[in-house]
């Protein structure tokens, strides 16, 4: 599945007959029970008469389980085949197509369970999905951005073309007397790049912060 192992070993019930009662931590879990030295340590689940025992013999690394904007990212613990289950996690044969694939898990599944509805979801269309409304709502963000953008763009060029027809008269004095077109051009624009530099200094800060 792509977790990252960073102390111990991974669940391996064929090589390791007591794996069927070991587990892996993430490292909020680790840090939730305070264990020091979790790979070799023992955790009980359950309370009373119901306690299990069960023995760490690794640790992975904490990823996005649950939902994307959580403030912290929850304790984790991945079991043995002890541990009852609803749902089987399992990773597809690259060598054969998909179609293969979902087919042979469907006839195993229905061997031991034909009376149980078969229905499976692939996991990377549910981690996608858990940041669609997040990237529908960049997606729509940058597009009024943009045509905000737009609507000023223009509303400077009306600005500028009216300051540019009221002084029309002074324009034509100046370029009978020898001014350039770049030097016309910046005093019409001095103004509107004064403006336009000072908003830029009062937004700048702001998001500077968002994307830090």
């Amino acid at each position: 599945m792509g977790a990252k192992l960073i102390a111990g070993r991974d669940l391996d019930v064929y090589k390791y007959a007591t794996d069927s009662t070991a587990v892996l931590l993430n490292e909020a879990a680790v840090k939730a029970m305070r264990l020091k030295s979790p790979v070799g340590a023992n955790i009980w689940r359950g309370t009373g008469t119901d306690q299990e025992k069960w023995h760490v013999v690794g640790v992975i690394k904490d990823f996005i389980l649950e939902s994307p904007f959580a403030e912290h990212i929850a304790p984790m613990m991945i079991a043995g085949p002890r541990l009852f289950c609803q749902v089987i996690h399992f990773k597809l044969n690259p060598a054969n197509s998909i179609n293969a694939n979902i087919e042979k898990a469907e006839n195993i599944f229905k061997k031991y369970n034909p009376r149980y509805p078969w229905e499976y979801v692939f996991t990377d269309d549910a981690y996608a999905r858990k940041f669609r409304e997040e990237q529908q709502i960049g997606s729509l963000s940058a597009l009024f951005a943009g045509l905000t953008i737009l609507i000023s763009c223009l509303g400077l060029f009306a600005l500028a073309a009216y300051m540019a027809e009221n002084r029309i008269r002074e324009i034509g004095v100046r370029k009978v007397l020898g001014a350039s077109v770049t030097s016309i051009t910046t005093l019409l624009a001095r103004e509107f790049v004064l403006l336009v530099g000072i908003a830029f200094l009062i937004a700048a800060p702001s998001g500077l912060v968002r994307h830090g």
